[in-house]
Parts: structure tokens; C-alpha cells; sequence
């Protein structure tokens, strides 16, 4: 039943971008009997659109078919303002939200509580991730160069002294960057192409660390969790942060809060 509603819905959307009863016509004529059809439909009048358009859209479900957790509205503004040319984080160059979901032609929506950028429906995660490599050429491999240059831009700046905590505040992507940007140049086509400057390599793990831990004392914080250096206890579970290492990061579960202690 969701599914029929959701076709028809998108199905709908497709129709008020009509001019003329002719073009209308010729819409109903063609609409999809099922989603994917639908959904490649949609796909077609995304590409119509000027090239602006298109590219901000093809980022856009890139981001939202590979990202390793759900993006909020300001997250993906933020990885959506870093390009080739970018030498700082500007924000100048974030996109306004409405038009994150405007450029998708009815595919995202923007949660209203959560403010999370998300699929109007499951259905076209699955969508993409059968057609991603095919339609969304090139995303794993943009991403992983985002998340690259993000942390790397931010990284300078606390060379001058800023603290973790404002950097956290005040670049709302880092928090991901920070705990990704190694998981997605590893799937990046090209890693090497990431790695344009191999000696900040060891400098940006510590740094995403750094970041991870004082993100972790925020939320322990916040949470009333207890926090012991490198330990974080919480409910059972007890996490070990390598502090120089990201990659080493493990997870230890226990059979109760005693085992803990």
C-alpha cells in the first residue's frame, strides 16, 4: 500500500511540472507501472534540468546512497560546498536546503524533527544501489576527496590554535569526516588520487582521533556517561580509542556493568 501511494505520488509530481493538457497527455501516457520505472523516469527530468542543477543533484544522491550514517541538512551542505578548487570552508558556497530537495525532483525529503536529509522511501536506496555505479559514476571516489580536503582544511586551522570543541561547533561536518574520511577513501576508486599530500597522512589520523575524543567527552557529558581517559564506559559497553590511531579503534562488548569495571 505504501509503495502504491508513494508511486502515485511521485507519479503526480511529474505531471504539475506540465504546461499545456498535450504535455499532460503525452505524461499519462508514459508514466511507469512500477517504481523503478518511475524512479528512472524521475532520473530523466533530473538530468533535463541545467547543468548547475544536475551536478548538485548527482552529489546529492551520491551522499545520500554511500554515506555511512544518516546526514543532517547542515552536514551535507557542508560536503556539498567543498569542490576541487576549494582552499577554505566558505559558507559562502553552502547550498540553501531548499534546494537540496527541490534539484531531486521529490526523491529527498527533509525530516521535520530531526532535520535529517533522507529518501521519501526505502525503496530508492534500493534503487540506487542496483544502478549506482551506472548513474552516480564517480561518487565514492568524490566523496572520499571531500572528506579528504574537509578535514584537511580544518586540520590547518587548528594548527593556529583553535580548540577541538569550536572546531566541532563551528564545522559540522568534522564530526564525520573525522570518523569516515579513511572508510571512504579505502572504497574510492583511486585512493592515491586522495593522497595528494602524503606527508599530512599521519598528521590528519591524529587529528581525526583528537577530534573523535573530544566528540565522545561531549556526548559523555551531555549523557551523564562516565569518561576515563581513553575509555568510554556506557551501559555494558566499553570502547578503546587509540589516541594517535583511528584505525585501531576496537569495540569490546560485556556481560554486565561489573565486567566493565
Amino acid at each position: 500500500m505504501i509503495c502504491r501511494f508513494l508511486l502515485a505520488q511521485l507519479q503526480i509530481g511529474s505531471l504539475v511540472t506540465k504546461h499545456t493538457r498535450r504535455d499532460v497527455r503525452r505524461a499519462l501516457d508514459t508514466l511507469g507501472e512500477n517504481l523503478d520505472k518511475t524512479y528512472d523516469e524521475i532520473m530523466s527530468r533530473i538530468l533535463t534540468q541545467d547543468q548547475d542543477s544536475v551536478d548538485l543533484a548527482i552529489r546529492i544522491l551520491s551522499w545520500l546512497t554511500y554515506t555511512k550514517t544518516p546526514l543532517r541538512v547542515i552536514d551535507l551542505q557542508h560536503a556539498l560546498s567543498i569542490d576541487g578548487d576549494s582552499i577554505q570552508i566558505d559558507e559562502e558556497a553552502l547550498p540553501e536546503a531548499v534546494s537540496l530537495v527541490s534539484v531531486c525532483a521529490g526523491l529527498v525529503t527533509i525530516e521535520r524533527y530531526s532535520n535529517r536529509i533522507s529518501w521519501v522511501h526505502h525503496t530508492i536506496q534500493e534503487y540506487f544501489e542496483r544502478i549506482g555505479e551506472r548513474a552516480l559514476t564517480g561518487a565514492k571516489y568524490m566523496m572520499a576527496t571531500v572528506c579528504f580536503k574537509y578535514i584537511f582544511l580544518v586540520e590547518a586551522i587548528s594548527v593556529r590554535g583553535a580548540k577541538y570543541v569550536d572546531l566541532i561547533e563551528e564545522y559540522p561536518f568534522l564530526t564525520y569526516t573525522a570518523q569516515y574520511w579513511k572508510v571512504h577513501m579505502q572504497e574510492a576508486t583511486c585512493i592515491e588520487g586522495c593522497l595528494t599530500e602524503l606527508e599530512n597522512y599521519p598528521r590528519l589520523e591524529e587529528f581525526a582521533a583528537r577530534i573523535l575524543q573530544e566528540v565522545f567527552r561531549l556526548d559523555n557529558f551531555n549523557q551523564g556517561i562516565l569518561w576515563h581517559g581513553r575509555e568510554v564506559l556506557t551501559r555494558g559497553r566499553l570502547y578503546f580509542h587509540d589516541r594517535l590511531r583511528l584505525g585501531k579503534s576496537v569495540t569490546r562488548y560485556h556481560q554486565s556493568q561489573s565486567d566493565a569495571y
